[in-house]
């Protein structure tokens, strides 16, 4: 069974580089008849230094004229048509947030990850990750429904769009992971996993650390020995450093990977 994506080759910074422009100049020829892209005089010929002079940072707030067009069934707003999902935050900081996505692009951003997740096990030399399964802890992949579009908490979309080469080292399984209420989420992911040979454990720092205390703590064992092949923690959301020292009392005497995204 292939576990390594097709066509995966490590690049060069300056192949990178060359890379982002032409996803650049794409994006922008595919987008210059939106209502985003027109207002901010933006073409398929702009440069990205242009393109940074006419969009600089700004807050979510801002955002909102754009967004309450999308909101009241307008579409062609950011991108072409209307968007497949409206991804929503967390609230950390703030209120809830909803972010417009297209399949495609929740596709990309996963292949994305997965392609600089195996490029840096080739630099790292090492397969360990795929000694066993695959553990990412979300919030539900559950989907509803706001202004008449399918809407979720983005780290839920992103499983309904993980690459079919690694589906069958999933877990938890889809099921398990549309449970809204944590606790009851968190009873059947355990069930699930706690007879798997998990070799990666992934998600937001502060989430993976709680859920490996949960686990002690229900079992009355030490991680490192309920996860017995973990080799691999891979984290995303917020910065890694701040926990990491956390991560390695738990697996004191075993060397761990640590892949940041």
């Amino acid at each position: 069974m292939r576990i390594w994506p097709q066509n995966l080759t490590l690049r060069t910074r300056k192949e990178s580089l060359r890379d982002q422009r032409k996803a650049f100049k794409n994006i922008l020829k595919i987008s210059k008849d939106t209502t985003f892209c027109r207002d901010h005089g933006l073409s398929d010929n702009t440069t990205y230094e242009e393109y940074q002079a006419k969009i600089p940072p700004r807050t979510y707030e801002e955002f909102l004229p754009y967004l309450n067009m999308i909101f009241e069934g307008k579409s062609d707003v950011f991108f072409k048509g209307r968007p497949d999902y409206l991804g929503t935050s967390s609230g950390s900081t703030g209120g809830k947030k909803y972010i417009p996505l297209t399949k495609k692009q929740s596709s990309n951003i996963v292949k994305m990850v997965s392609k600089m997740f195996f490029s840096f096990l080739i630099k790292e030399k090492t397969f360990a990750p795929f000694l066993g399964h695959l553990f990412y802890l979300s919030n539900t992949t559950k989907l509803s429904e706001s202004f008449g579009i399918p809407s979720g908490y983005l780290s839920g979309i992103s499983h309904h769009h993980v690459p079919k080469y690694l589906r069958s080292r999933r877990l938890p399984t889809m099921g398990t992971n549309a449970i809204t209420n944590y606790k009851d989420r968190l009873d059947l992911m355990w069930e699930e996993i706690k007879e798997a040979p998990i070799s990666y454990l992934g998600g937001t720092p502060p989430w993976l650390i709680d859920f490996l205390r949960t686990c002690e703590t229900k079992e009355g064992k030490p991680a490192k020995e309920l996860f017995p092949r973990l080799r691999c923690i891979g984290t995303g959301g917020t910065s890694l450093a701040p926990y990491k020292h956390d991560f390695e009392k738990f697996f004191n005497d075993r060397k761990m990977i640590f892949f940041e995204s």
